[in-house]
């Protein structure tokens, strides 16, 4: 962002200086007078994609922690169903496409979802400016054909839910209760994916920190 505003700075630097050089004082005050009005119908035109960095620009600052961050899975299990959690994911694609029905009609049907419990150590490089912690609250399980996270105008994708978190402390895993990490964690996720799913990624906000293949005939373990 400095870099930019620098670039932008000595742009500006630049066309002041040939303005008053090449032109007479009256075309200089008309090009001043002129630029804001320029700027605002510029600002009109481009408002959306102008607004849309804009409102990315600490997240992607959040993001750039985990940038490069060396993911490695240690266990991908398949789980009994967890206790208040949904046994059924969404309404399949093809009923979907189709929209509400009618008023007494019967209900989609869906597809039933799976629970897998991800093992994993996150190790991110070495903080140099920028935020100097991370956040395992803030990791998101999308599946493979996920949109990119870049693309603010696909719809939130919902296929995958995490429906716990857990931290490596003290030689076993605990409860994950929104701390902040500097270093190297390994993490425990327990999740429900549609059953058709056979692979999922990590996510922090715009960053894809690496994949894993979901187990869905292995046999279901014990939580």
């Amino acid at each position: 962002m400095g870099k930019i505003f620098l670039v932008a700075l000595a742009i500006l630097a630049v066309f002041i200086y040939l303005t008053l050089t090449f032109l007479p004082w009256y075309g200089a005050l008309l090009i001043f007078v002129s630029a804001p009005v320029v700027a605002g119908l510029a600002f009109f035109v481009f408002r959306k994609p102008i607004l849309k960095a804009i409102f990315m620009l600490p997240f992607k600052a959040k993001s750039a922690r985990l940038r490069g961050a060396e993911m490695t899975v240690k266990e991908v299990v398949q789980v009994p169903p967890i206790a208040d959690a949904p046994l059924e994911g969404a309404p399949l694609e093809e009923e979907a496409r189709e929209g509400a029905k009618p008023e007494g009609a019967p209900p989609a049907p869906t597809e039933p979802l799976a629970y897998y419990r991800l093992d994993v150590v996150i190790a991110p490089r070495e903080a140099h400016g920028g935020f100097a912690h991370w956040e395992p609250g803030e990791l998101m399980v999308v599946p493979l054909d996920a949109a990119p996270a870049d693309d603010v105008d696909a719809p939130e994708d919902e296929r995958i839910t995490c429906h716990a978190l857990e931290i490596f402390h003290e030689g076993r895993f605990v409860a994950e209760e929104g701390m902040k990490y500097f270093g190297t964690e390994r993490l425990r996720l327990t999740i429900a994916a549609p059953a058709s799913l056979t692979g999922a990624k990590l996510r922090y906000y715009f960053e894809e920190l690496g994949s894993v293949s979901l187990p869905r005939d292995a046999p279901i373990q014990g939580v």
